[in-house]
């Protein structure tokens, strides 16, 4: 199984190619600025190129006191959106999953995204059978 692993300020990213999937894990304890998510997107596009790709974003060390609106906004509605066929978010507990609806059901994120509880059943969603990517994703769990 070959991926790639690239760390920014306030995020960890894994990228299969062969699936064409991406997987953003927030690192805890960080405000993430609109700066940092732009850097995201670019690496994530530098990365894509012109592929269509999904991604998983696991938000589970995210404190929302560390996510200003105008990132929410930006992830919702920025330019790279329409490579990104589906995104599934990973939450853990009840403000997680308040907020995630607020996401989902005020921002309208411009594709599909679908909120889960675990690795597992956001590849199935994603139509990601390949039992290694599951396996490398544990580690994050």
């Amino acid at each position: 199984m070959i991926y790639e692993t690239i760390d920014t300020r306030t995020v960890s990213i894994l990228y299969f190619k062969t699936e064409k999937l991406f997987f953003y894990a927030i690192k805890p304890n960080f405000e993430i600025s609109l700066d940092d998510i732009k850097e995201i997107f670019r690496v994530t596009k530098e990365l894509a190129g012109n592929d269509e790709v999904f991604s998983i974003t696991d938000i589970r060390n995210l404190g929302f006191e560390h996510l200003p609106k105008e990132v929410t906004d930006y992830t919702a509605k920025n330019p790279f959106i329409k490579q990104q066929l589906k995104n599934a978010i990973i939450i853990e507990g009840i403000g997680q999953k308040i907020f995630g609806n607020f996401y989902l059901n005020v921002l309208r994120p411009a594709r599909q995204t679908k909120l889960f509880n675990n690795n597992e059943s956001a590849l199935k969603w994603l139509g990601i059978t390949n039992s290694e990517v599951l396996n490398i994703l544990y580690k994050y769990n």
